[in-house]
């Protein structure tokens, strides 16, 4: 509620098919939080329209989710 996220994306959500260079994999890793208890940064890069902020705001859900502050 506090994080005033701009949509309601989760990573649920996002749609592989129509981004195959997104691996699944990856944001399952992701997903998981282990970035956040290391430190580790994460970079979405790439032109508009391919889910970066969809990717962005998914994956803070999840760490509100599992209690990180975003």
């Amino acid at each position: 509620r506090f994080a005033s996220l701009p949509t309601p994306a989760t990573l649920e959500d996002f749609d592989y098919d129509a981004q195959p260079g997104v691996d699944p994999n990856l944001i399952a890793e992701l997903g998981t939080g282990r970035y956040l208890e290391t430190a580790t940064n994460v970079l979405l890069i790439g032109p508009p329209g391919v889910g970066k902020t969809h990717l962005a705001v998914g994956l803070a859900r999840r760490a509100a989710a599992t209690g990180y502050r975003t």
